[in-house]
């Protein structure tokens, strides 16, 4: 750039670095906000390294110019507004230190030395991945930790919406002032993290290179959270990762993540719904680094990270991702699927609690309604490990659950599917977009079991009932046995350990005989509670019986009672063994 002042030095390598500093105050206030917050722009650290045979002389002349889409060069401005750099040495003369204008534009920078092109957007000469001149829009929270974004005008000028930074940190503050008070962080100060990062980068081979020391396949899986760990201290900064083309991601996910109701989500409340899951994870890594994430060696705890971040969303006021019911479909013989929110649980009942992700944000809700707020900060403290290297197991996480609710982790999970099964979730704004639980309709009459299918035709079962097929659920139907579409893809009646089935039977009794229901359990686990639901034409009588292996539990319908239907939750609260079971009626 014209007028630089010239490098009195001659030496094999040097470095170019653009330093960070606080460039810009502007009082303004992030859209959707009510109070003003002063807003910090600033350009991002660059280092330039150049190669040992490019040698800067006393009479050198250093370039810069930042490239747009269209390859337009654009002169990269200092703090004052002018059209060139002011340089400084230091570092015995081997480091510059540049302060460009956040007013410049931003990206890919194209590198001159004594008129020759050394570097432009991906060249091997300096390391390209260096080569990005990034800003920084950033908000401080009430209690000081500050929120920042990191971009590039080129991005932003790629995908058409210069507003994306400032929606992603209005997102960011509300996400985290709704966070603060739910994680109760005023009380936990060891917790709160100083910053928390968002990069907006691009996923498209060929485009902006990423930057903030991220790669590609980092923001292909956008939206993302991670850690960053500073070599020389140690210190942690929670970082979110989301992709510069949101709208292409979005029809991605409506293609796959679909809710069961009409309702169509703006663009923004998908994006508040993307920023406070990633939030949930930003926040909770300071109580337990986030046992199950890419940052903790322990794996498993999904069932938690995820499960709780996908409920949080409902406190970002959308409901999208929470009410996704995602698929399950079987191709070339092997099953596929997209786990989904709580409508994806509540159509796939049937899977062992500890192996659940995405979909266990329905627990969450009921651990929040049943034990309120403090009891997920004391699950999420209690469940740090004790040294970086230790792995938590099923028997820990049930350990501490019943620790912090004060049942016994069997008790809680049945009381839990109960609860599921009672649909007793619909009673709350978050559940209201969610459907009844994929329960087994039946029919027993003339001392037979028949099944209904989607066309109102009773199927014959036999004198016992040994299936768990589900005919319909929401606007899915299946046409015979074979063909189930919800609860799982079994012949037979089963139950995976730490999950329930649930029957819906209704009855054609006659009046002045007993009756007994009788659940047999035909399968290896030791720890199958059955509760039943015996409903009357003026009321209901709900009896609960374990059944060990090979046993049967008997349930007597007395001779004056007019029941009309039966419904029947079977727990396998065994943690290991899958379990099969039949039901009779004499």
């Amino acid at each position: 750039m014209a007028g630089l002042p010239k490098v009195h030095m001659k030496f094999k390598q040097v470095f170019v670095s653009l330093f960070a500093a606080t460039l810009l105050m502007q009082t303004s206030t992030v859209p959707g906000t009510e109070l003003e917050h002063p807003l910090q722009l600033s350009a991002a650290p660059l280092m330039v390294r150049l190669v040992q045979d490019q040698a800067l002389t006393p009479d050198s002349r250093i370039e810069f110019q930042s490239v747009d889409p269209q390859g337009n060069l654009h002169p990269v401005k200092d703090m004052h507004g002018q059209g060139q750099w002011s340089l400084e040495t230091f570092r015995g003369g081997q480091t510059f230190q540049i302060v460009p204008s956040p007013a410049s534009y931003a990206g890919p920078l194209e590198v001159k030395i004594d008129g020759r092109i050394v570097s432009r957007y991906g060249q091997m000469i300096p390391s390209s991945s260096n080569l990005i001149l990034e800003k920084v829009l950033t908000v401080r929270a009430i209690d000081g930790t500050a929120l920042r974004v990191h971009y590039t005008d080129y991005s932003l000028e790629k995908n058409g919406d210069r507003t994306y930074p400032q929606r992603v940190l209005m997102h960011m503050q509300k996400a985290y002032e709704s966070l603060s008070r739910d994680m109760k962080l005023v009380q936990a100060p060891e917790a709160r993290a100083k910053v928390i990062e968002a990069y907006i980068g691009d996923t498209e081979a060929g485009a902006l290179l990423p930057f903030g020391g991220f790669d590609l396949g980092d923001f292909r899986r956008a939206p993302l959270f991670m850690v960053r760990t500073d070599e020389q201290t140690g210190s942690k900064t929670p970082v979110l990762l989301l992709p510069a083309n949101y709208r292409k991601f979005l029809e991605f996910w409506n293609r796959i993540n679909g809710t069961p109701f009409s309702k169509t989500y703006t663009e923004d409340e998908y994006l508040a719904t993307s920023v406070t899951h990633e939030m949930t994870h930003a926040v909770i890594h300071g109580f337990n680094e986030n046992l199950g994430s890419t940052e903790h060696e322990a794996k498993g705890g999904d069932w938690y990270t995820e499960g709780l971040a996908r409920y949080f969303e409902c406190k970002s006021g959308s409901d999208a991702g929470f009410a996704s019911e995602g698929f399950r479909k079987i191709v070339d013989g092997k099953v596929q699927f997209s786990r989904g929110g709580a409508n994806y649980y509540l159509r796939y009942p049937d899977e062992t609690f500890f192996s659940m992700r995405y979909e266990n944000a329905l627990f969450w809700m009921y651990i929040e309604k049943h034990f309120g707020p403090d009891a997920i900060i004391q699950i999420s403290r209690d469940l740090k490990m004790p040294s970086r290297d230790a792995s938590a197991s099923a028997a820990d996480y049930a350990r501490i659950l019943s620790d912090v609710t004060g049942q016994p982790f069997g008790d809680l999970l049945n009381d839990y599917f109960n609860w599921v099964h009672r649909g007793e979730y619909r009673g709350y704004a978050e559940g209201m977009k969610l459907l009844p639980i994929a329960a087994t309709q039946s029919v027993w009459a003339a001392e037979k079991f028949y099944l209904y299918n989607t066309r109102g035709q009773l199927l014959f079962s036999g004198d016992t009932l040994k299936s768990d097929w589900i005919a319909s659920w929401g606007t899915a139907a299946g046409s015979a046995i074979s063909e189930s579409v919800a609860g799982d893809w079994t012949p037979q009646a089963d139950i995976q350990p730490l999950a329930f089935d649930s029957h819906q039977i209704m009855m054609s009794a006659l009046p002045g005989r007993e009756r007994t229901v009788r659940i047999t359990n035909t399968g290896a686990s030791n720890d199958l509670r059955v509760t039943l639901y015996l409903n009357f034409r003026d009321g209901k009588r709900v009896e609960v019986c374990d059944v060990a292996a090979g046993q049967t539990g008997r349930f007597v319908i007395r001779s004056e009672e007019r029941i009309t239907r039966i419904g029947a939750v079977l727990a396998n609260l065994d943690p290991i063994n899958t379990t099969t079971y039949q039901i009779s009626i004499n």
